[in-house]
């Protein structure tokens, strides 16, 4: 599940996207959201979506490369949403990287949430 750099091939723009690959698709499917729902401009070639790891060392290429200043002019932070995979009757949540736990729920809670499962209403 390789991703590019370049963000043209997913209509959002021809942006750039420095993040890891367990976090690509979360971040494209929050960009696709951003677009659409709060009808904010498509990306632009300036534009470089980058994880907080990599920022330090982005910005300094591009200021040891860039032949002049290349100051940071907008900055906006992406909401993220929960790493969700489905298994059987069974919904998993959490967020994607190597060090995190899955907790498991059923789909119950999943989609109307643990307090509406009516299988639970004694337990709260």
């Amino acid at each position: 599940a390789g991703f590019s750099v370049d963000l043209g091939s997913t209509e959002l723009g021809p942006a750039k996207l420095l993040v890891r690959v367990d976090l690509a698709w979360r971040v494209i499917m929050a960009l696709r959201w951003r677009s659409s729902d709060q009808q904010e401009r498509k990306l632009c070639l300036r534009d470089v979506v980058v994880s907080q790891e990599f920022k330090p060392v982005l910005l300094e290429e591009v200021r040891r490369w860039a032949k002049r200043a290349n100051p940071v002019v907008h900055e906006e932070t992406l909401e993220l949403w929960p790493c969700l995979r489905t298994r059987h009757t069974f919904a998993e949540v959490g967020v994607s990287s190597s060090s995190s736990s899955v907790t498991a729920h059923s789909s119950t809670d999943a989609h109307l949430g643990a307090r509406r499962n009516p299988r639970k209403r004694s337990r709260y």
